[in-house]
């Protein structure tokens, strides 16, 4: 069975999968809609992204694009139901590996939650070390999102020539990422209390020199993708195509635009469609999707640059330039807390006693807002966990995003999103 719940934190009570399933299943018990007769149906099984996926569209005959059904082909992975009765030191070693690209933030998220359920407060060399990992690994995921983008954006011969600069890139990424969280994935100095190693002096001085190095390699970069003559015909389209979605961020000046008490603003569903035509993909699919008030919103770099940036960011490919200009923002945080740290700081709480609790983690991963639930039993081991993943809001953000335009423009469309289909089918 797939373990679903509607997501809650707090002392709210939880709707659990069961009756999720059992709505779902009502739904699907109903009339579908029959397809136009002059509508064109189009399958491609998607490349260059996080996992797999199969987008479905129906379009006119002048190829615009009326309805479409993005889903994950994943086997169901469901850490939910591997997370009970696990230790919950345990468990943090899991989580970083539901994904290869976000494996930090997954960590730190979790650490979050176990946290506040344990009423462990983490010291403040071990907070903003921690903050370090997460910067990078957030732009370790935006750099390979370029990469996967490049045939997309720019013309023939000159992604080839971008794609070995960003690779070498990568490469300090990982070294980077080795150094602050012990290993270039998964990171395994993150831990509940902080991080498990303080960076030396050394340390500090080689990550203070690669950020001014890497300041250099995004300039440049930015500099070829705002070049015109660089950019693919696509691309150039798109920028001129407006449309935005409701933003959902975890931080607004500090303060939460989504508040930890979320027994009645996110909804988890079954993915599906009232759709004939998409009738064998909803069968296939092992994903899920999230509503927040009952409403499509997305979630990422562009929702993120909406609440700290007054211009309007109303077009497709904002979503990439929100995303490299993140990269940007993370760097100069990152100046700030290596001047801030200090190899005698003290990094992690130690003599943590397990228990019964609850807590949540929510943390702004590479691709959005990041949730994290536990509940503890008295033994200190897991009852209950959830997660709720960036990909299940932008899911329906991307399909939304692909309706009434030129199916030409779709597989790009969904790349700007960067979807992480493996997250999606936990």
């Amino acid at each position: 069975m797939l373990f679903l719940q509607k997501h809650c934190y707090g002392n709210d009570v939880v709707a659990h999968e069961d009756d999720m399933i059992k709505k779902a299943e009502q739904g699907s018990s109903q009339k579908t809609k029959k397809r136009m007769p002059h509508l064109q149906k189009i399958e491609t099984k998607m490349t260059r992204i996080a996992g797999e996926a199969q987008l479905s569209l129906l379009t006119e005959p002048d190829g615009i694009v009326k309805d479409v059904f993005f889903s994950s082909t994943l086997p169901i992975r469901a850490f939910g139901a591997f997370a009970k009765g696990k230790n919950p030191y345990f468990l943090i070693e899991g989580v970083k590996r539901i994904c290869g690209v976000c494996h930090a933030v997954q960590g730190i998220a979790a650490s979050m939650a176990m946290e506040e359920a344990l009423h462990v407060s983490v010291p403040e060399g071990g907070r903003l070390l921690r903050e370090l990992c997460g910067l990078f690994n957030r732009i370790q995921s935006h750099n390979l999102a370029q990469m996967l983008l490049l045939e997309d954006i720019f013309i023939p011969g000159k992604s080839a020539e971008i794609k070995t600069r960003l690779l070498k890139f990568n490469d300090h990424l990982c070294d980077v990422m080795a150094m602050i969280g012990g290993s270039p994935v998964h990171s395994p100095y993150i831990t509940i209390g902080g991080m498990q190693k303080s960076l030396s002096a050394k340390s500090i001085d080689k990550l203070t020199t690669l950020v001014s190095g890497f300041e250099d390699i995004l300039e440049e970069y930015l500099a070829i993708l705002q070049t015109t003559k660089f950019l693919s015909e696509k691309y150039l389209r798109l920028q001129s195509i407006k449309t935005t979605l409701p933003p959902l961020f975890a931080l607004k000046n500090s303060a939460p635009n989504i508040g930890k008490n979320y027994s009645d603003l996110i909804d988890v569903l079954l993915h599906t469609s009232e759709e004939v035509e998409f009738k064998k993909a909803v069968e296939k699919t092992t994903g899920v999707v999230a509503l927040y008030r009952k409403t499509i919103v997305e979630t990422g770099p562009r929702a993120r640059m909406s609440n700290s940036d007054n211009s309007i960011i109303d077009s497709v490919v904002a979503i990439n330039d929100a995303r490299v200009a993140e990269m940007f923002h993370d760097l100069n945080r990152a100046k700030i807390i290596l001047e801030s740290i200090s190899p005698d700081d003290v990094v992690l709480m130690k003599g943590i006693t397990l228990g019964a609790g609850e807590g949540t983690g929510i943390y702004e991963a590479p691709r959005g807002v990041l949730i994290h639930s536990v509940k503890l039993n008295e033994y200190g081991r897991v009852s209950n966990y959830n997660i709720i993943l960036p990909t299940m809001f932008n899911v329906l953000a991307t399909q939304e995003s692909i309706k009434e335009l030129p199916s030409d423009l779709s597989n790009l469309i969904v790349r700007l999103y960067d979807p992480c289909m493996p997250c999606e089918v936990h």
